[in-house]
């Protein structure tokens, strides 16, 4: 075998076993960044009590309900513009003219000026808006429209006035779902550009379901423009100390867990459960009171920072 080819040989094996160790490396990268950490809390005995807060929420669909008047061409034309989408316009603000029209198009209420129209404003109002059935309002066809264009054509929709100031969203919520609302009880809905606050207005029985009536007082730029959406609302909010479920245990008539002492020892601690998730619960901090007829008394309780065994009982 000649100097080249051993040469060539050389650097063959040389190549493969830079490969194989870079390979290595790799592995043992992804072991040590991925893998070490939930093997080790995997075997981990205890948790660390903290802080933290448990939603309770449903995934709803709703529709706007608004107090709204839509303006119509009264005239074909070119349009000329004077105000923009979510202006708040007093009465008598000018909107828009329309070269052949000889009147200007002014506002006859105080509100919030919109060109998003669907053809819906008369049907969804608040003064009929318990009268609405869930089947009827599901099969709508809803196509929210911008009005806006370089020219009009008489009797067209050219823009919409809303109230502001008070405004509703209906929705349809099934029995079992219905404890987690109440009539006066305020409430956050997701929309697409943020969230907003607002109040359960009523509940009717509707159909077997039960018809919500949310109520909102504050301005939202979306509010004119969006008739149904799919979304999220947050019916509670919770704030407190987090407790892992798997910890929880019933010993006789006491519901607890066991924390580490300062010996090192695990010991049973009753605790009061606020609310739960089915996956975490939200406990009362340090110290509850439990009243049995004229009697109140204390029950030291779980604490931040306590060491809560994960699972199970303590060995």
């Amino acid at each position: 075998m000649n100097y080249k080819m051993k040469t060539r040989k050389l650097k063959k094996y040389s190549n493969k076993a830079m490969i194989l160790i870079y390979g290595t490396l790799v592995m043992m990268l992804f072991i040590w960044i991925y893998i070490l950490p939930n093997v080790s809390e995997a075997f981990k005995k205890t948790d660390i009590i903290d802080y933290g807060g448990i939603q309770v929420k449903d995934e709803i669909t709703c529709y706007f309900v608004r107090s709204e008047i839509v303006y119509y061409a009264n005239n074909s034309g070119q349009i000329q513009y004077f105000a923009t989408e979510g202006d708040q316009l007093r009465k008598a603000s000018k909107v828009l003219d329309i070269s052949s029209e000889a009147s200007s198009y002014l506002v006859d209420q105080r509100g919030m000026l919109s060109y998003y129209i669907d053809g819906q404003e008369s049907y969804f109002k608040p003064e009929t808006m318990r009268d609405l059935k869930k089947d009827a309002v599901n099969n709508l066809k809803i196509e929210v429209k911008n009005t806006i264009r370089d020219n009009a054509v008489i009797g067209e929709p050219i823009y919409k006035i809303v109230n502001s100031d008070s405004w509703y969203a209906i929705t349809w919520i099934k029995k079992e779902s219905i404890i987690k609302y109440q009539k006066g009880k305020a409430i956050t809905l997701k929309l697409n550009k943020g969230s907003i606050i607002g109040s359960i207005e009523d509940i009717i029985k509707s159909d077997g379901d039960f018809m919500v009536i949310l109520k909102f007082n504050h301005y939202n730029s979306e509010m004119a423009q969006i008739r149904k959406i799919k979304t999220e609302i947050i019916t509670a909010d919770y704030k407190g100390l987090i407790i892992s479920n798997k910890s929880i245990r019933t010993i006789g008539d006491k519901t607890g867990v066991y924390i580490k002492d300062v010996s090192g020892n695990f010991v049973f601690k009753p605790i009061r459960i606020i609310t739960s998730d089915g996956v975490y619960s939200l406990v009362e901090s340090a110290f509850y009171y439990e009243t049995s007829g004229d009697i109140s008394q204390r029950v030291e309780t779980v604490d931040i920072y306590d060491e809560v065994l994960k699972n199970g009982k303590p060995n």
